[in-house]
């Protein structure tokens, strides 16, 4: 009756562990913090929307800001993403990149993608060149706090993800 008893318990308790693996859905798992300042990385935590923008990745001329701009950059588009599955799938695929950079860096800084996020406690923006393999990190929209090297890997997540929320990124070189 004992032994009974006892296999009845274990059974019921690997069927509650199976049951709440299975049903915790992708949306569940921990978000990952960006590896970047612990000042930004906690703004796109807790953020619940972000802002993908693509830009124009020639500077304009000298003196000319364009209208709808970026870090002086002319933006192409923009689309507000909540959905914590893409949060989640670019914070992952930026972070492999980061890790991935052996000091590799080039002189351009041609920006094609950003991130945008905004809570009561500020605003950051990531202005990401994947030809360069920089990223520039601003505070509050005007300063520069950090730059961060990447490798190319992020890219195609990036565009998949950009593309799906309607976003045209602007031709390679």
């Amino acid at each position: 009756m004992r032994r009974t008893l006892l296999r009845a318990t274990a059974l019921a308790v690997v069927s509650c562990i199976a049951m709440t693996a299975c049903s915790s859905g992708e949306t569940e798992r921990a978000m990952p913090r960006l590896l970047i300042d612990d000042h930004e990385a906690e703004i796109f935590a807790s953020a619940e929307t972000w802002t993908l923008v693509t830009t124009d990745p020639v500077p304009p001329n000298a003196g000319e800001v364009p209208e709808d701009n970026l870090q002086g950059y002319r933006v192409l588009g923009r689309a507000e993403l909540s959905d914590p599955v893409a949060k989640r799938e670019l914070v992952e695929s930026l972070n492999s990149g980061i890790r991935a950079n052996d000091d590799m860096v080039a002189a351009c800084f041609d920006p094609r993608h950003a991130l945008r996020a905004e809570t009561a406690t500020g605003s950051a923006e990531l202005l990401i060149c994947f030809e360069c393999l920089q990223i520039y990190i601003y505070r509050d929209g005007k300063e520069r706090t950090e730059t961060v090297l990447t490798s190319k890997l992020p890219a195609a997540t990036f565009d998949r993800i950009f593309e799906a929320h309607g976003l045209t990124i602007a031709p390679r070189w």
